[in-house]
């Protein structure tokens, strides 16, 4: 009758116990050093921050009308335009245009000569702006899309 009650309390004090296994530190762990100061490299993505019609995003025009468009970009590079109408047909109408960094710059360019003037189809009309560091637009370094109306 002792040995029972023994047995019954002995497993009734070892299971208020919490076993814990550490596992001994292992060669095959690996701790990467934090870097120092002057180890951390920042590089700046280039990208396009501003670009929207002078009016605002999805501003009303009408057909004739010249249209021109606020970029603002953080490197120097090439700007290229392509408008895409109600329809989805593309049309590329600038290419190369330069556009220096951190500065804003409308364009067409008051030196250029040139002029966006609408055209059909109305609608809401999409125009994409691919910046790239050759002005055959050929080393893509990133891209934005504006819309605008055309009534």
């Amino acid at each position: 009758m002792m040995r029972p009650l023994l047995v019954t309390l002995t497993l009734l004090v070892l299971s208020a116990c919490a076993v814990y296994n550490t596992p001994e530190p292992s060669s095959s762990v690996k701790v990467r050093p934090t870097p120092s100061q002057s180890e951390i490299v920042v590089t700046a993505v280039p990208e396009i921050i501003t670009f929207a019609p002078t009016r605002g995003e999805q501003a009303a025009y009408d057909l004739g009308e010249s249209i021109s468009f606020r970029v603002r970009t953080t490197q120097d590079g090439y700007l290229t335009l392509t408008a895409y109408g109600p329809d989805n047909v593309a049309s590329g109408f600038a290419q190369g245009a330069f556009v220096e960094g951190g500065v804003d710059t409308v364009l067409p360019t008051a030196e250029s000569g040139v002029s966006y003037d609408l055209a059909p189809p109305r609608g809401l009309q999409r125009v994409s702006a691919t910046l790239s560091s050759d002005p055959a637009g050929t080393a893509v370094l990133d891209t934005a899309e504006t819309t605008f109306y055309i009534q």
